[in-house]
């Protein structure tokens, strides 16, 4: 029987987006009994390639070009780790526009998109508030007008 893997991508690889990236490495075979299955990363999306590859052992898993995450059907998780409004929110909304799940630590987006309009709606958060998960209440073609 083959073990499952669940690809994901993560945008940003700044302060939370290398401690992310190093959990998720240093701790697979703990995670991967705790959750079943495998979370492997596949891409990256950072602005500066050369200066993110000094922190990876592989760069090949780097991109500054969000098609690559948005339109690639094996990623179905993304993990927004960028900070700030925009562009995290434009991503998150693609993202969830093709179908992948979206866990975000950006406590700042959720706050001001939720505030203004209401359309993105907190699922879980962790004690600690680090990790925040959403979904659309309605229809994601109605959130890009």
């Amino acid at each position: 029987m083959s073990e499952k893997v669940i690809k994901a991508a993560l945008l940003g690889l700044g302060t939370v987006g290398t401690g992310v990236y190093k959990v998720l490495k240093n701790q697979e075979e703990e995670m991967t009994a705790k959750i079943g299955c495998k979370v492997e990363i596949k891409k990256i999306l950072v602005r500066n390639i050369e200066k993110a590859a000094a922190k990876l052992e592989d760069a090949s898993v780097l991109t500054s070009q969000w098609d690559e995450i948005v339109n690639d059907p094996e990623i179905e998780i993304v993990i927004e780790l960028m900070g700030g409004i925009n562009p995290a929110k434009e991503y998150i909304l693609s993202a969830l526009k093709a179908g992948k799940h979206v866990v975000s630590a950006n406590k700042d987006l959720i706050a001001v998109h939720d505030r203004a309009r209401g359309d993105l709606k907190i699922e879980s958060i962790e004690a600690d508030g680090l990790i925040v998960t959403i979904h659309t209440e309605q229809p994601v073609p109605a959130l890009l007008n």
